[in-house]
């Protein structure tokens, strides 16, 4: 591996919103995009990485139902991305999502890769159970890997 290539983490966050009525609970958009900005500036890099994103992994989110959450997320924060990843729900999942952006990054064909998810089951659990209807914005063309 080329010493320029070597993933590194720089930054992490996480949201955790438990028990909220689901007409008030974030959106899965709006909880991926603090959770970036809160990534961030955690590594001390602010939106200018942000902007440079190339790459995007989401471990799905569940009844999002984005053609392609990866690109709309990048779009969302000023990124072009040229690469979205796709996974499925819980287990692994979100281990081999950070692997499959981390090769990415070892082989260089990414210089800033985001990975990410949100797990909104209580929101969705509740929003059935009271009849609401969650109108989540989405976003994205293309179809992610």
């Amino acid at each position: 591996m080329n010493e320029d290539n070597r993933p590194v983490l720089v930054g992490t966050a996480q949201l955790v919103v438990r028990d909220a009525d689901p007409r008030e609970a974030p959106e899965p958009l709006a909880m991926l995009l603090q959770m970036a900005r809160d990534a961030a500036r955690n590594a001390g890099t602010g939106d200018q990485a942000l902007r440079g994103i190339d790459s995007v992994g989401l471990v799905d989110v569940a009844g999002w139902l984005a053609p392609n959450g990866g690109r709309f997320l990048a779009e969302q924060l000023g990124a072009t991305s040229r690469c979205e990843l796709a996974s499925g729900l819980g287990g692994e999942a979100p281990l081999t999502m950070v692997n499959r952006l981390a090769r990415r990054i070892a082989n260089g064909e990414s210089r800033i890769a985001l990975a990410g998810g949100c797990n909104n089951m209580h929101t969705l659990k509740r929003a059935r159970q009271r009849e609401v209807k969650l109108d989540w914005k989405i976003g994205g063309s293309g179809q992610a890997e």
